[in-house]
């Protein structure tokens, strides 16, 4: 081998090691990346949450207008780790028309401050009930333009990872498209329905 052809496999070995450097550097990235969202550790979803008194019948003046709440109860909702810090929650049930037939819903209501007045939480989430009268849905806000719905087709956040996520139109008859998504829960499903109204509050900015 002459002196040309040894410089050029010298050069030709070296660039092997930085490319090889290279891959190795990428791989490391995309295994952390990919690490991350299979934990869902980009988002600290943990609350404790724990059920403190009843609430008795009251009337909540909605955009929409006053509505009678019932079945209401309130809980104390306390983030493990990060988070827009405790809150009291109070979630509650009515009666209303939506869609085109009279439906329950689940209305989760939040406050910053010890309080004995529902009148005086913000809205956090609504559930109102399916066609399937055992489920309750979720309008999901889009995390990057919290007042606009999250659709199909776009990136689900991780924290619905394990939930069940349906399109609008799959979940009322009377709607024929409908592609925006709706996070799906039992009736008993309380956890759920405040750990989305948590997220949604800190979402909005609705406590600061």
């Amino acid at each position: 081998m002459n002196t040309i052809e040894k410089l050029v496999e010298e050069i030709r070995a070296s660039l092997h090691q930085e490319i090889a450097g290279v891959d190795q550097k990428i791989d490391s990235i995309l295994n952390h990346v990919l690490s991350t969202m299979c934990t869902g550790t980009e988002e600290d979803n943990t609350l404790t949450i724990t059920a403190e008194r009843q609430q008795s019948p009251f009337t909540y003046n909605f955009p929409t207008g006053p509505e009678p709440m019932r079945d209401a109860c309130w809980y104390s909702v306390i983030p493990v780790t990060s988070g827009i810090g405790p809150l009291k929650m109070l979630l509650a049930k009515t009666d209303r028309m939506r869609r085109g037939a009279q439906r329950v819903a689940w209305v989760v209501f939040g406050h910053q401050k010890t309080t004995n007045s529902p009148t005086s939480t913000q809205i956090c989430a609504e559930f109102t009930q399916t066609d399937d009268a055992d489920l309750f849905s979720w309008e999901i806000p889009d995390p990057a333009n919290p007042q606009r719905a999250l659709k199909d087709g776009m990136s689900i956040p991780q924290r619905f990872a394990d939930k069940t996520v349906q399109r609008t139109d799959k979940l009322y008859s009377s709607v024929k498209h409908g592609p925006t998504l709706r996070l799906v829960v039992h009736a008993n499903e309380i956890e759920a329905m405040l750990e989305a109204g948590y997220w949604a509050a800190q979402l909005r900015n609705r406590f600061k």
